[in-house]
Parts: C-alpha cells; structure tokens; sequence
C-alpha cells in the first residue's frame, strides 16, 4: 500500500475512534449489570437447590415432587448464569469478525482491479442469495401448496383441509342424527 492508501485507512479509523468508544463503554457497563445479575442468580439457584436436598429427604410424594421442581429450575438458573458469561463472549467474537471482514473489504478496495474483481463477485452472490431468500419467503406467504407427510402418504397443505373440514362436517352431521358427507 502508498501512503495515500494508508492516509485514508488511518482517517476511516480516526472517524470510527469516537463510536467504538462510546460501543465500549456501553459494553462495559451491560458487562458489569450482568455479572452482578449472575452472581444474584447464582445464589438463587444455590438455595434452590438447597432446598431441593432438604425436601427430597422427607418421605412424602408430594416433597419429592417439589424436590424435583426445585432441582429443575436451580439447573435452569445456573445453566442462564452460565450464558450470561458466554452472550458477551460471543458479542466479542462477533464484533471482530464484522471489523476482519471491513478491513479485508477495504483492502481489497484499495489493491485494484484484482480487488475489485473480488467484490463484484462477492457483491453478486450476496444480491443472488437476498434474492433466491426473498423469493422463497414470498412463495411461501402467498399460500404456495406445501407438501406434507402423513401415515406414509404425502399430501398437499389443501388436501389435508379438505379431509379435516369433510371430517367435522361428517361429525357435525352425525351428532345430529343425519348421515352421509356433503
């Protein structure tokens, strides 16, 4: 890269410095909110399941029942105090791959005719695939026939509104006392 090309990546990144700070700290204090929250459920669940040992010791159904509950929901507790550690983690990986690919972007950007060759074609398979999900999700809201599998038969969406709407209406008919299907 010259020195104008490297000009213009240290001025993207002086523009980005104020908004990525102000992400950070923003971060940094949804970081601390959760931790506190996931020390608070810690010792949720740890009662809970305190109380879970303590029940499951009475000899009552009903005790054991609740010991149960209780063991269930300290696993539920501990395993969301878990994903509170692993959600930022996550954001982390996250935000790093989204400033990988900018940078490559750029770069291919600035390396000339080969680099933009490159984003051409990824430009292009991005605009196909939006277009090949686009026109999937409208076929499918404006009422295209499914097909469905059942006892071994496959069958349209349509054709298994029609046997239950034939079926109620046989029922209907039954109940009072006619027969046939109409």
């Amino acid at each position: 890269m010259d020195e104008a090309q490297i000009a213009i990546v240290a001025r993207m990144r002086d523009e980005a410095s104020p908004q990525m700070e102000a992400l950070g700290r923003t971060t940094e204090a949804t970081s601390q909110k959760m931790l506190t929250m996931r020390q608070s459920t810690m010792f949720t669940a740890g009662a809970l399941s305190s109380m879970g040992s303590l029940l499951r010791q009475i000899d009552n159904p009903l005790a054991k029942t609740m010991s149960n509950f209780l063991g269930i929901a300290s696993a539920v507790l501990m395993s969301y105090s878990a994903m509170i550690r692993v959600i930022p983690v996550i954001k982390q990986v996250t935000a790093a791959l989204q400033a990988q690919a900018v940078v490559k972007g750029v770069l291919a950007a600035l390396s000339g005719p080969a680099g933009w060759a490159m984003l051409g074609v990824g430009a292009a398979v991005g605009v196909g695939a939006t277009v090949g999900i686009t026109r999937a999700t409208r076929s499918r809201e404006e009422g295209a026939t499914q097909n469905i599998y059942v006892q071994g038969s496959i069958i349209s969406e349509r054709e298994l509104s029609d046997i239950a709407r034939r079926n109620i209406v046989h029922t209907q008919q039954r109940n009072a006392g006619k027969s046939g299907i109409t």
